[in-house]
């Protein structure tokens, strides 16, 4: 299987929780690529969360997303599959980002009342399918449903993940 998670030294993915919408994560991947985070914050039940669109090309922007949560110390390795834990689905769909550039998205709400000491978040598809890049601002998960308490901080250990896909087996 090939793997093709990577991002530029200065788009690495601790961008997307530093809350700075002049930098970006920026993953070479494109469709189903994503980041696993452990929160400094410590375990917490995930509510709410909203996305900040990066700087260029909107056609990158993720459309829909995955959002997992795990109590596994993570094993997984940068730019692996991101498999080495047993991940529990939290919520899927689609958000809608605006096609201005440096700005919030909607606050997407999550039906979840399970904490988790680890997220994985994935991005399956993007403004543009087929798309070879994928970026973003800026990504907080709140433990409540307004969107006020966020949990991620630039300190906070992140990967970047790309999971086995149905396309990798085309390929």
């Amino acid at each position: 299987e090939v793997n093709r998670s990577s991002y530029p030294a200065a788009e690495s993915p601790a961008k997307v929780i530093d809350g700075d919408v002049g930098t970006k994560y920026l993953n070479f991947g494109g469709e189903n690529t994503g980041f696993i985070v452990t929160p400094g914050y410590g375990k917490s039940t995930v509510k709410s969360f909203k996305m900040w669109t990066a700087n260029d090309a909107n056609e990158r922007d993720p459309d829909t997303y995955q959002i997992y949560g795990t109590d596994d110390v993570i094993t997984s390795t940068d730019n692996g599959f991101g498999d080495g834990e047993n991940w529990t689905l939290i919520q899927s769909g689609t958000v809608a980002l605006p096609t201005d550039r440096q700005v919030a998205g909607p606050l997407v709400s999550v039906n979840n009342s399970v904490a988790y000491s680890s997220y994985k978040v994935l991005f399956p598809s993007l403004r543009k399918d087929g798309n070879a890049l994928m970026q973003l601002a800026d990504i907080q998960l709140y433990t409540d449903a307004e969107g006020t308490q966020g949990i991620l901080s630039y300190s906070d250990s992140i990967i970047a993940v790309q999971p086995v896909s149905t396309w990798s087996h085309l390929s």
